[in-house]
């Protein structure tokens, strides 16, 4: 019989010497450790990583708010337009490729000027603004509404202080704008709301950085877009 206490220069040396020995049940029972141990860390590896994040829509009436809220959630859309005042916004995933991000749970504010109010209570440290601008808003105080609610967000990052937060302008409603104007492309309407609005105007002890993107709500590449902006706000 082969001497047991063999030097073991590595421990697939050691292995080799037990099995070489080893019962065949005792040998079962470890190749089935094995390949439970080799699927669960498979399983783990192969899962989407996920995050948490907060996300705010904010925006004037009929900017398309719920709307988006909604198409996030994956649901179609719904050309009819249905007044929100105030709905609660439960937990729900955004998935894409091997990223998951959990939204936490907010809510879906109204647009008439008296829900202001709320956005110092949705605005925290890492949340996402989506700010919509409808591109066929053009009524009298439409500027010097989006101005002053942008005005009120870079004041409630400056006032608590806020490192993490990420800001989108979203142009809503452009495909109807275009479909009155046929002669406009999405990036002319981009610039025809930076210009409008002209942002970089409005005096601010610490700036937000922020992009303007053209989105149709009803489309699904738009909101995939959309999606990914919000992960990689997380993952970046």
């Amino acid at each position: 019989m082969e001497d047991y206490s063999l030097v073991c220069n590595s421990i697939t040396d050691l292995y080799e010497v037990h099995y070489a020995f080893a019962p065949w049940w005792m040998m079962a029972a470890s190749l089935g450790v094995s390949l439970l141990w080799g699927l669960k860390k498979w399983l783990w590896d192969t899962k989407p990583t996920s995050q948490t994040k907060s996300v705010v829509i904010l925006g004037r009436k009929a900017s398309g708010k719920t709307t988006l809220w909604n198409r996030l959630r994956g649901y179609n859309f719904n050309k009819n337009y249905v007044i929100t005042a105030l709905d609660k916004i439960e937990q729900f995933t955004i998935n894409r490729d091997d990223k998951q991000v959990i939204i936490q749970a907010t809510k879906d504010i109204g647009g008439d000027k008296k829900w202001v109010r709320e956005y110092e209570e949705l605005i925290k440290e890492r949340t996402f603004i989506l700010f919509l601008v409808d591109a066929t808003d053009s009524c009298e105080d439409a500027q010097a509404d989006i101005r002053a609610r942008v005005q009120k967000i870079l004041n409630i990052v400056n006032n608590n202080k806020l490192d993490n937060v990420g800001f989108r302008i979203y142009i809503t409603h452009s495909d109807e704008y275009l479909s009155k104007n046929p002669q406009t492309t999405y990036a002319m309407i981009i610039e025809q709301i930076k210009k409008w609005l002209d942002l970089d105007s409005i005096k601010a002890p610490k700036k937000v950085k922020y992009e303007y993107y053209a989105v149709d709500l009803s489309c699904d590449k738009d909101i995939d877009t959309i999606k990914k902006e919000i992960i990689d706000s997380v993952y970046e």
